[in-house]
């Protein structure tokens, strides 16, 4: 007997194989793509970070003295007049710098919100502590992402 095209098995073992491929496809391409939120999300708050503590450490090391240090402020004594004082304080999640009488202006983007900005200072050593997170206002899980950070930097005095 010469038989041409499918059986009924022969068909639905095709399309459950095809099926299952397809599904394999699909879960591959939506980890790819979660996979690349989540590395997006961390290059922001990473550069954040490191802009944020580069000017930090910048103000200290030009600073002569440390005015005060607490937890969400940071007020230095600078040798230029018109940088005289330095301050550094983290408003509604956001880290921003003052120098002398010039505007506040803010060192870190609307993507990011800073939760935690800390200063302790001992004998010129200032210790600065931070915690950077993704802003996620859908709250999205691949979207989370909260890191920590923490350096020393010396007054120059």
């Amino acid at each position: 007997m010469n038989k041409k095209g499918f059986t009924l098995i022969e068909f639905l073992i095709y399309g459950t194989i095809v099926t299952f491929v397809m599904g394999v496809l699909v879960m591959m391409g939506v980890n790819i793509l979660y996979g690349r939120v989540t590395v997006n999300s961390m290059k922001e708050v990473n550069k954040n970070a490191v802009y944020s503590f580069e000017r930090i450490a910048s103000a200290i090391r030009e600073a002569n003295d440390v005015v005060s240090a607490e937890e969400g402020s940071l007020v230095l004594e600078m040798p230029v007049t018109e940088d005289d004082p330095t301050e550094i304080s983290l408003d509604e999640g956001i880290i921003k710098i003052k120098r002398g009488e010039q505007d506040l202006r803010e060192i870190t983007t609307e993507e990011v919100t800073v939760t935690h900005l800390q200063f302790n200072e001992e004998n010129g050593k200032i210790d600065i502590e931070a915690v950077f997170e993704f802003y996620n206002p859908g709250e999205q899980e691949e979207y989370e992402l909260i890191r920590s950070f923490r350096t020393v930097e010396n007054v120059r005095r």
